[in-house]
């Protein structure tokens, strides 16, 4: 299709949304202040946030709730294996997981959903 080069991951069984587009990210600031405002949302809960930019969570943090209130990403990692067996190690899942925080600005933490 047309638009923005994709700024994160696919995921098959939802949409893939063009967060690179200005008019969606308004659109989805004003949504998320409709639930802050009038339905009484205090945090997000955010799904597969490898699917779009992490400095993307940030504006829409920032733009509502801001970033002292609880801001949680689901943040898919592949572990690391060795045949059948959980590696010991797995310093570089956490850092990918450290990273995207990072990536937000410390506005949302994360956790891993393997």
């Amino acid at each position: 299709g047309s638009g923005n080069p994709d700024t994160g991951d696919d995921y098959g069984p939802a949409p893939d949304l063009d967060h690179a587009n200005p008019e969606l990210r308004e659109a989805l600031k004003h949504w998320l202040q409709y639930l802050q405002n009038d339905i009484g949302f205090k945090g997000w809960r955010l799904d597969f946030v490898r699917g779009y930019a992490a400095g993307f969570v940030d504006e829409y943090v920032s733009a509502t709730v801001g970033k002292d209130m609880f801001n949680v990403g689901e943040y898919w990692t592949d572990l690391a294996w060795n045949g059948s067996d959980l590696d010991y190690c797995q310093d570089a899942a956490r850092q990918r997981l450290c990273d995207w925080i990072n990536g937000n600005n410390k506005s949302c933490t994360a956790f891993d959903f393997p």
